[in-house]
Protein backbone atom coordinates (compact mmCIF):
# COMPACT_ATOMS: atom_id res chain seq x y z
CA UNK A 1 0.00 0.00 0.00
CA UNK A 2 0.95 3.65 -1.06
CA UNK A 3 -0.11 6.73 1.08
CA UNK A 4 0.91 10.02 -0.14
CA UNK A 5 -0.07 13.60 -0.22
CA UNK A 6 -0.70 15.90 -2.72
CA UNK A 7 -2.00 18.93 -2.67
CA UNK A 8 -3.81 18.76 0.79
CA UNK A 9 -5.35 15.27 -0.46
CA UNK A 10 -4.46 11.62 0.77
CA UNK A 11 -4.03 9.42 -2.04
CA UNK A 12 -4.04 5.66 -1.10
CA UNK A 13 -2.75 3.34 -3.59
CA UNK A 14 -2.88 -0.70 -3.21
CA UNK A 15 -0.61 -1.13 -5.99
CA UNK A 16 -3.27 -2.68 -8.43
CA UNK A 17 -3.86 0.96 -10.01
CA UNK A 18 -5.99 0.99 -12.81
CA UNK A 19 -4.04 -1.41 -15.40
CA UNK A 20 -5.41 0.72 -17.99
CA UNK A 21 -3.16 2.30 -20.98
CA UNK A 22 -0.75 4.39 -20.37
CA UNK A 23 0.37 7.79 -22.34
CA UNK A 24 3.97 9.30 -22.43
CA UNK A 25 2.61 10.84 -19.26
CA UNK A 26 2.50 7.72 -17.07
CA UNK A 27 -0.48 7.59 -16.02
CA UNK A 28 -4.12 6.17 -17.69
CA UNK A 29 -6.36 8.93 -18.24
CA UNK A 30 -4.40 11.85 -18.31
CA UNK A 31 -3.93 13.98 -21.26
CA UNK A 32 -2.74 17.00 -22.71
CA UNK A 33 -4.65 19.20 -24.76
CA UNK A 34 -3.28 21.44 -27.28
CA UNK A 35 -5.59 23.55 -27.24
CA UNK A 36 -5.85 24.67 -24.20
CA UNK A 37 -2.58 23.83 -23.33
CA UNK A 38 -3.30 21.90 -20.26
CA UNK A 39 -3.66 18.54 -18.81
CA UNK A 40 -7.01 16.57 -19.06
CA UNK A 41 -8.23 13.76 -16.51
CA UNK A 42 -10.82 11.49 -18.01
CA UNK A 43 -11.88 8.29 -16.84
CA UNK A 44 -14.12 5.50 -18.29
CA UNK A 45 -17.12 4.10 -16.17
CA UNK A 46 -20.12 2.16 -17.44
CA UNK A 47 -18.40 2.28 -21.01
CA UNK A 48 -19.04 6.28 -20.72
CA UNK A 49 -16.02 8.59 -21.20
CA UNK A 50 -16.32 10.52 -17.86
CA UNK A 51 -14.21 14.18 -18.25
CA UNK A 52 -13.20 15.24 -14.87
CA UNK A 53 -11.92 18.66 -15.16
CA UNK A 54 -8.18 20.21 -16.73
CA UNK A 55 -5.32 21.08 -14.66
CA UNK A 56 -1.95 22.94 -15.29
CA UNK A 57 -0.07 19.81 -14.30
CA UNK A 58 0.38 16.41 -14.76
CA UNK A 59 0.63 15.69 -10.91
CA UNK A 60 -3.01 18.24 -10.21
CA UNK A 61 -4.63 16.18 -13.25
CA UNK A 62 -3.47 12.63 -11.51
CA UNK A 63 -5.17 14.08 -7.93
CA UNK A 64 -8.40 14.64 -9.93
CA UNK A 65 -7.94 11.02 -12.10
CA UNK A 66 -7.11 9.24 -8.26
CA UNK A 67 -10.15 10.61 -6.63
CA UNK A 68 -12.21 9.45 -9.21
CA UNK A 69 -10.57 6.28 -9.14
CA UNK A 70 -11.72 5.78 -5.51
CA UNK A 71 -15.37 6.99 -6.37
CA UNK A 72 -15.36 4.46 -8.79
CA UNK A 73 -14.12 1.99 -6.07
CA UNK A 74 -16.64 2.98 -3.71
CA UNK A 75 -19.31 2.23 -6.01
CA UNK A 76 -20.78 6.16 -5.83
CA UNK A 77 -19.30 7.79 -8.98
CA UNK A 78 -22.16 9.04 -10.41
CA UNK A 79 -23.62 10.48 -7.64
CA UNK A 80 -20.06 12.25 -6.33
CA UNK A 81 -19.64 13.35 -10.06
CA UNK A 82 -22.88 15.17 -10.78
CA UNK A 83 -22.10 16.93 -7.33
CA UNK A 84 -18.98 18.10 -7.74
CA UNK A 85 -20.10 19.44 -11.26
CA UNK A 86 -22.96 21.14 -9.69
CA UNK A 87 -20.58 22.80 -6.98
CA UNK A 88 -18.22 23.76 -9.83
CA UNK A 89 -21.11 25.12 -12.01
CA UNK A 90 -22.27 26.86 -8.86
CA UNK A 91 -19.07 28.23 -8.48
CA UNK A 92 -19.39 27.15 -4.27
CA UNK A 93 -16.44 25.37 -2.23
CA UNK A 94 -18.05 22.76 0.63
Amino acid sequence: MNIRIINGVTIISTGDSTGGKKNKHGHAGINFDKRSQKFRAEINHKRKKWHLGYALTVEEAVVLRKEAEIHVKQGNFIEWYTNERKVKKDGKND
